[in-house]
């Protein structure tokens, strides 16, 4: 069989086995590692039981060329969502027989251990592969022969660590196996066709519509969509329909994925004729997958959705929210001052401190020397009022954050690696554990600025390596819909890091940031629409944002290590120290757009600067942290506060003179 694979020009040279040690199993062999020119790929080698019985049946030549055919079909296929064929690499067995050895890309996991592994898999992720999986196959039905999958199931459909979802195991799929295992193993017989299981079955392109209807339930409902009767032992006795063996897991099928039944029930029709195609069905999951989004989208935004209450009285019953709406517009009117509340002390005395918050917990990470801790990540619990320190990331510098309702660090100085790093790491709460699930970001970056807006998550600037390269690049991942970084072709005003973003409506704001060794106290401003735009379409910008560039507002002077108030409109900041770092406010400053300056409106109950700052409610912040004046500069805890305290407007009986009316 080698010389005739050298013909094919299939073989490839150059190509070495990392180990032999089992990776994986599909339909027909097992997977194993092989370094292909430096690339990590996928080997999938044939069964030796399998190719031995077929010997036995057929013929060796019979064998040769069907799987010679089959592969030089696969090696001319090109799509996205179908695995890529690389060539064929000779491998021998344990008995010393060779065996050509399918070399493929290599993914992370397939669809199976995917969503046994995890517990309420975002919707968006959902229909993000449900997609991929119908233009994997609207494609292969489209060559000219049609391909025939005839065996699509959950093992056979591959994930990259972007959830990127590919279809596998075509080539097998349609070589002369097809005519001696017309099945391949009980695991998949759930997802199979009745015709599909006859004697010399007449495959056709609705044996895969009907299969990846399979796929939808068991993606939707994370349930093996067992049917209710098993098939296998006499298929022409079957009386229920293929409808009526999955009616329970259809059932299933409700809110964001109710709009799915319909096309469920059409795809598991027991007539082929009378499925619909794939490019009917991939349409329709595409417009499902718009309508899905956006009014998800529509929902967790709007300032009428409702909201879990926390019944903890110095909350008020008020919950912390990513998405809040604008926070302490009652100090507008200047009949209402600012109460604090001592909540807890944090762990550990922290500086620099990043935040982010989810229902009922804040997550706190900060640069300190306590202990040796640099950059443990710790989550307060506000029905406990207790600190729970998180299993370490890894991501020292690393930026909290919430990217739906998941906990992440992204980037920072990886400690695996020793260096800085541009993963984002997805915490798992059911099992306690740190697993990559949102993609990589395009660039490396220690201490970004992050900031979400709607259903994009934007990362700006940071350090790009050891010696302190400063970035003045923006990234911007679309979380519902593609799931991928694009690098917006708008930069920073100026290199950045060490600094906290706020959207103020549509805009964008950085405030006393800083720069390529440089403190800044100037505040710019920008559309966010604008960012965006430059991200989607970098080369064929629309005219009207073309132009747009920051807009610099008013100094925060002398100050610049200022906290921004997330979601405030107008933009409110807390704090700051002056360049030198000995002298911190205690000023909570809100910006006058008609002046062009930043009035002080109210005040901390102690100064600081290098302060964490989360919404809580619509007229509430909880202030996480910083370092004041006092002590020697030299000693980090001495300048570290331990403070978490809830700041709430609340009517007053008489007006302070410190409120300004606007």
């Amino acid at each position: 069989m080698a010389d005739d694979f050298t013909r094919t020009g299939l073989v490839l040279k150059q190509i070495t086995e990392i180990d032999r040690e089992e990776l994986g199993r599909g339909t027909y062999g097992r997977v194993y590692a092989v370094n292909y020119l430096g690339k990590i790929c996928a080997a999938k080698e044939i069964q030796l039981k399998i190719y031995t019985n077929l010997v036995r049946k057929v013929g060796q030549v019979k064998i040769q060329e069907s799987v010679i055919q089959a592969c030089i079909q696969y090696s001319k296929l090109r799509h996205p969502n179908v695995i890529q064929f690389l060539g064929v690499y000779y491998s021998t067995t344990s008995v010393g027989v060779t065996l050509p050895a399918m070399v493929v890309e290599m993914m992370t996991c397939n669809l199976t251990s995917f969503v046994d592994n995890l517990q309420d898999i975002p919707v968006h992720i959902k229909y993000s592969i449900m997609h991929d999986v119908s233009l994997g196959l609207r494609y292969l039905h489209n060559c000219d022969p049609p391909i025939v999958h005839h065996n699509l199931f959950p093992n056979n459909v591959l994930l990259m660590d972007c959830c990127l979802a590919k279809i596998s195991d075509i080539c097998l799929a349609n070589g002369v196996l097809d005519e001696h295992f017309p099945y391949s193993s009980d695991s998949s017989i759930d997802f199979i066709s009745l015709e599909a299981l006859f004697e010399a079955p007449p495959y056709s392109t609705s044996m895969d519509v009907f299969s990846f209807a399979g796929i939808i339930l068991y993606i939707f409902n994370q349930q093996w969509p067992r049917v209710s009767i098993q098939k296998k032992s006499n298929p022409h006795a079957v009386t229920l329909s293929e409808v009526e063996k999955r009616q329970k897991h259809l059932d299933k099928l409700n809110n964001e994925s109710a709009m799915l039944r319909s096309l469920v029930v059409e795809c598991l029709n027991n007539d082929p004729a009378a499925r619909p195609t794939m490019e009917i069905v991939s349409e329709r999951i595409q417009k499902g997958k718009y309508i899905c989004v956006k009014g998800s989208l529509h929902n967790v935004s709007t300032a009428s959705t409702p909201l879990k209450q926390v019944k903890i009285e110095r909350l008020q019953q008020r919950v912390i929210r990513q998405d809040a709406p604008p926070v302490i517009p009652a100090l507008l009117s200047g009949r209402y001052t600012l109460k604090w509340t001592r909540l807890a002390d944090l762990p550990i005395p922290m500086k620099f401190a990043n935040i982010a918050a989810k229902d009922d917990k804040i997550f706190v990470t900060a640069s300190s020397e306590f202990n040796g801790v640099v950059n443990h990540l710790y989550a307060y619990d506000i029905h406990k009022d207790n600190w729970l320190a998180l299993p370490v990331s890894g991501h020292r510098d690393g930026v909290p954050h919430i990217i739906g309702d998941k906990v992440v660090m992204i980037g920072g100085y990886l400690s695996s690696i020793r260096e800085t790093t541009n993963k984002i790491s997805t915490f798992n709460e059911k099992n306690q554990t740190w697993i990559s699930y949102y993609p990589d970001m395009l660039s490396i970056r220690r201490q970004p600025g992050v900031i979400t807006h709607k259903e994009y998550v934007i990362v700006l600037g940071g350090i790009m390596d050891n010696v302190y390269a400063v970035l003045d690049s923006i990234e911007v991942l679309d979380w519902h819909v593609n799931v991928q970084w694009k690098r917006a072709e708008l930069k920073l005003p100026v290199p950045m890091w060490c600094f906290t973003p706020s959207t103020c409506n549509d805009q964008l704001i950085i405030v006393g940031f800083q720069g390529q060794g440089i403190q800044y106290s100037m505040s710019f401003m920008v559309p966010i629409s604008a960012i965006i735009a430059s991200a989607d379409q970098p080369t064929n910008l629309d005219a009207s944002f073309s132009s747009i560039s920051w807009s610099e507002i008013a100094p925060t002077y002398p100050y610049f290590s200022v906290g921004t108030v997330p979601g405030s409109s107008p933009p409110v900041i807390v704090g700051g120290h002056d360049h030198s770092g000995r002298i911190a406010t205690d000023c909570i400053s809100l910006y006058k757009a008609s002046e062009n300056s930043w009035k002080t409106v109210a005040t901390l109950p102690s100064a600081r600067g290098r302060v964490a700052v989360a919404t809580v409610s619509n007229n509430a912040i909880i202030v996480v942290g910083g370092s004041t004046q006092g002590g020697e500069l030299n000693n980090a805890l001495a300048h570290s506060l331990t403070l978490v305290e809830l700041g709430q407007a609340e009517l007053s009986q008489f007006k302070r003179p410190s409120i300004i009316d606007f």
